[in-house]
């Protein structure tokens, strides 16, 4: 079958449905062809969802990564799958092989700042990687929100102030983008800011975890301006 380098996923394609939709038409073309069985192995791939994977997912992958290891949408899953075990070390080699293949691909990049400002430990490789992943999508407001949040992780809280802020102007209703400002602007001594970002956050009644933080957020900041 061609190598993904002479036929690549996320190149050739501008999204993962268009690249699915064209290869569903190679694999039910009439006749048998290295196209057609290439594209089958290929929709299977894409099929691979690594925060609920299937029984032959890593056979899937192992043995397409064997066959082209140049397959960036398969190491891009194999990651996925070595995250969801806690083999940090691993997905983080994955993802940076696809990172050092295509620099400009965000599929790895957002993983790798949360590896490294999170299991590894290595807040200047997350820092680096955040301004790269924020390059290749200035405006992605999605993007934004993430590499804010594990920017703060880092410990540089202005600039994941600055990002969750561009964030929050075009995500104004996501409860959990101004929760994670709030915190942000709360570790950098802005406390008023910082209240006021947090009742916009309660306002949209963040559930789970997000919400019993904000809470107790929202108590921080009320013995913080009690003066007795």
């Amino acid at each position: 079958p061609p190598r993904s380098t002479l036929f690549p996923y996320t190149t050739l394609f501008r999204s993962e449905e268009s690249a699915a939709a064209a290869f569903r038409a190679v694999a039910g073309a009439p006749l048998n062809s290295p196209a057609k069985a290439d594209a089958t192995v290929r929709l299977k791939i894409l099929a691979v969802d690594p925060a609920r994977p299937a029984s032959g997912d890593q056979a899937l992958l192992g043995a397409r990564l064997h066959d082209d290891p140049n397959d960036a949408v398969a190491r891009v899953r194999a990651a996925g799958l070595e995250q969801q075990k806690g083999a940090w070390q691993d997905a983080a080699r994955d993802f940076e092989a696809v990172a050092k293949a295509n620099p400009r691909d965000n599929h790895a990049l957002v993983p790798l700042v949360e590896i490294y400002a999170g299991p590894l430990n290595n807040p200047a490789r997350a820092r680096a990687l955040a301004k790269l992943a924020h390059d290749v999508a200035p405006t992605d407001a999605e993007v934004s929100a993430i590499l804010g949040r594990l920017v703060y992780q880092t410990g540089d809280y202005a600039w994941a102030a600055s990002l969750l802020e561009l964030a929050g102007r075009a995500l104004p209703g996501r409860a959990d983008v101004a929760y994670d400002l709030a915190r942000a602007q709360y570790a950098l001594g802005e406390v008023g800011a910082a209240q006021g970002t947090l009742e916009s956050a309660l306002a949209g009644t963040p559930s789970g975890a997000k919400g019993a933080a904000a809470q107790s957020l929202a108590k921080l900041f009320a013995a913080t301006n009690d003066p007795t």
